[in-house]
C-alpha cells in the first residue's frame, strides 16, 4: 500500500490516496469475498511484478554483472536455459495432469450469481422490470448492492442476465424440434416457438430486453451474450433452410437474417403487445411462408 492522505504522510511527494476510497477498496473487497486488497496504484504494480522474475522487483540491480558461477570449461556465469529446459519439460511432461478442483471463491461467486438470477427473475415476472429496484432484488437475493454491481451495474444488464438463460434454453428446445422435422416452414417455426414462449412469459419484460438487446453497449459482457444468441437463431433457421438443397449458403443466411428480423419485430410491436402467444406465431408464421420458395 503506497501513502494514505493522513498527517503522518504529509511530507510524502508521491501520489497518496483517500481514506475513504480505502475504505470503499476494503469493503468491496470483502463483498466479492476477495482474498487481497488491492487498493492503490502502487499495489496494482508489486501485485503484477509478483508474477513476473524476481529481477522485475529490482530494476536498479539490472546490469549490475553479479558474478556467476564457473562453468566446465572455465567460463563464469549461469548456466544456460537451453542446458536446463529439456530436463524440465521432462519432468513436466512426466507429472500426471489432474483437473484442479473450483476454489471457495469461484464457488462462492457461482452460488451469488445464482441468487442473484433467481432474485431478480422472481421479482421481475411479480411486478415487472419497471417496478423493481436493483436494492429489492440485493435483499432477496441476500448480498450487498456493491456486490450485485460486480456482476450487473443497472436493471437493464441484471434483465439481459435473467432472459439470456431463458432465451438459450428455448433455442436448444427448438434446435431439437427441428431435427425431427422435415418441411422447412414447420421447422423454422419449431425453432422460432420457443423463443416467442420465453419472450412473452412478462410481455413488458421481453420487449424491455429486446429494447436492450438493440439500444445496449455491445461491449457489456451481458448484451454480448444476448447478440451471440440471436446469431446463433439465425445460424440453427439457415441450417434448417439448407436441408433441401434449395438454397446457397448466402441465400439461407440472409433468409435467417430476415426471419429474425419478423421475429423480434412482431413481438417488439406495440401493437401485438396484449396477443397471446399462439396469435403472434401464427402471424410470423405468414410472413415467413411468404419469404420461403415453395
Amino acid at each position: 500500500m503506497g501513502y494514505i492522505e493522513t498527517r503522518m504522510a504529509a511530507h510524502a511527494d508521491g501520489p497518496t490516496m483517500a481514506p475513504a476510497d480505502l475504505v470503499t477498496k476494503v469493503y468491496d473487497t470483502v463483498e466479492a469475498d476477495e482474498y487481497e486488497v488491492i487498493g492503490d496504484e502502487l499495489t496494482t504494480q508489486v501485485k503484477a511484478a509478483l508474477s513476473a522474475p524476481v529481477e522485475a522487483l529490482y530494476p536498479e540491480r539490472r546490469g549490475a554483472g553479479a558474478p556467476g558461477r564457473r562453468g566446465a570449461h572455465g567460463h563464469h556465469g549461469r548456466m544456460s536455459a537451453g542446458s536446463i529446459e529439456p530436463a524440465q519439460q521432462r519432468r513436466r511432461a512426466a507429472m500426471p495432469h489432474t483437473s484442479q478442483p473450483v476454489g471457495r471463491r469461484e464457488r462462492n461467486k457461482q452460488q451469488k450469481l445464482e441468487r442473484i438470477v433467481a432474485a431478480a427473475s422472481e421479482l421481475f415476472a411479480e411486478r415487472g422490470v419497471d417496478d423493481v429496484t436493483t436494492q429489492e432484488i440485493a435483499d432477496r437475493a441476500d448480498i450487498g448492492a456493491g456486490t450485485l454491481f460486480l456482476y450487473a451495474k443497472n436493471k437493464g444488464e441484471l434483465l439481459l442476465l435473467v432472459q439470456n438463460s431463458t432465451y438459450a434454453e428455448a433455442l436448444e428446445q427448438g434446435k431439437a424440434a427441428a431435427t425431427a422435422i422435415t418441411d422447412p416452414l414447420d421447422a423454422v417455426m419449431a425453432i422460432v416457438r420457443p423463443v416467442v414462449q420465453c419472450n412473452r412469459k412478462q410481455v413488458d419484460n421481453g420487449r424491455t430486453y429486446l429494447r436492450e438487446i438493440i439500444f445496449g453497449d455491445p461491449e457489456e459482457p451481458h448484451h454480448r451474450e444476448a447478440l451471440a444468441l440471436t446469431v446463433q437463431t439465425e445460424a440453427a433457421i439457415a441450417a434448417v433452410l439448407l436441408r433441401d438443397g434449395r438454397a446457397s449458403a448466402q441465400q439461407a443466411a440472409t433468409r435467417a437474417h430476415i426471419v429474425s428480423a419478423i421475429m423480434f419485430v412482431s413481438m417488439a410491436a406495440t401493437i401485438n403487445a396484449a396477443d397471446p402467444v399462439d396469435d403472434l406465431v401464427q402471424e410470423i408464421r405468414d410472413q415467413v411462408q411468404v419469404l420461403l420458395p415453395t
